[in-house]
């Protein structure tokens, strides 16, 4: 990967991944090209803000002719916007504990409609700092 930092508390980072799944079945088994950016920005009093965008293409070797005639291949796009910030402003004592937010959005295309989906995720955690 590659990692810039765009400006003072603005960071960029590019990936790719190429990966290949084998599988018992020869249609279960898929290549994937996969490419990533975050955005990463520092906000004052130790918060950050993170923006990430993931599409990936998956290539399937074989066609499972029980499901369809033809060979499957996916497109899948992943967005996820993250926001953390210290407790220090609900109490000084909670300036330890880090509170993430996250929402997921995932748009998955196919060749074979019932493979095609979205779905959307919002998760959060509590993090606390420990200094030995």
């Amino acid at each position: 990967g590659l990692n810039y930092v765009v400006s003072r508390g603005l960071s960029m980072s590019l990936s790719a991944t190429h990966t290949i799944q084998g599988a018992l079945e020869p249609y279960n088994a898929y290549r994937r090209e996969a490419f990533n950016m975050t955005l990463t920005k520092i906000l004052a009093q130790g918060r950050f803000a993170m923006f990430s965008f993931t599409p990936q293409l998956d290539f399937y070797g074989k066609a499972d002719v029980t499901v369809a005639p033809w060979i499957r291949k996916d497109t899948t796009y992943r967005t996820t916007l993250t926001f953390g910030t210290p407790l220090g402003f609900v109490a000084s004592p909670l300036n330890d504990l880090l509170l993430t937010l996250s929402y997921e959005y995932l748009h998955a295309l196919s060749n074979l409609p019932n493979n095609s989906y979205s779905n959307n995720k919002l998760s959060s955690s509590l993090t606390y700092r420990i200094n030995l």
